[in-house]
């Protein structure tokens, strides 16, 4: 009974649109920055923008269409180990995906969306380096 107390905001929605903007900002800029390429100079460093998260505008729900609250913990506002997992299968997957074919968005009322593999033809992290073409990073052989 507590947590829909505290959680009251969670419960009715997002109401603040002045947070929704600087958030959409924020993405634009990470994106910006991405896409500037001066990240892309160096082989050991870069700035790749995992983005699982942008189009997500709903908190996750039950099957009776109730805001799921075991996906936050009792502040509302971090995750709860069960959310963490959730997101952490969202990001993993973003990570194995090629830059330019990212998921910008997960049904996290859905855990069983599967947690994906990286590519044998790529089987690494992606990279705007490596996401075009792999071959020049695989060891012969592979």
């Amino acid at each position: 009974m507590i947590f829909r107390i505290e959680c009251k905001c969670d419960s009715e929605g997002y109401p603040n649109f002045d947070i929704e903007a600087v958030s959409r900002a924020f993405q634009a800029k990470q994106m910006e920055l991405q896409t500037s390429g001066i990240y892309d100079d160096r082989t050991d460093f870069t700035l790749i923008v995992q983005p699982f998260l942008f189009n997500t505008t709903q908190p996750p729900k039950t099957a009776d269409g109730q805001i799921d609250l075991t996906f936050f913990a009792p502040d509302c506002f971090h995750f709860s180990q069960y959310g963490h997992a959730l997101v952490a299968k969202g990001l993993w997957n973003n990570m194995v995906q090629p830059v330019g074919a990212k998921t910008m968005a997960m049904n996290y009322s859905d855990p069983t969306t599967a947690l994906l593999c990286p590519s044998t033809s790529c089987p690494f992290i992606r990279t705007t380096k490596n996401s075009a073409s792999c071959a020049h990073y695989l060891t012969p052989g592979m």
